[in-house]
């Protein structure tokens, strides 16, 4: 498999509304369409991967993909 994961060192996500971020349209802000993780999540999984999402709050938040290593076809 092939991990990839990003980290940020911002505010982070209440464990109340973590269970929630990857619903569609569900966001703490009051622009924007709350749409991005829910499309993330379904583009990864439809793909054969898998996407997670930790933090605590006040230390930032932690995304990880993980993805089926590929086959490539013989050139």
């Amino acid at each position: 498999a092939v991990v990839v994961t990003v980290q940020d060192d911002g505010r982070g996500v209440s464990p109340e509304i973590l269970p929630r971020v990857f619903e569609p349209h569900f966001s703490t802000h009051t622009s924007g369409s709350g749409l991005g993780l829910a499309i993330s999540r379904r583009l990864v999984e439809e793909w054969g991967g898998s996407i997670r999402l930790t933090s605590e709050p006040g230390a930032g938040a932690l995304v990880t993909i993980t993805m089926r290593r590929g086959t490539h076809p013989p050139e």
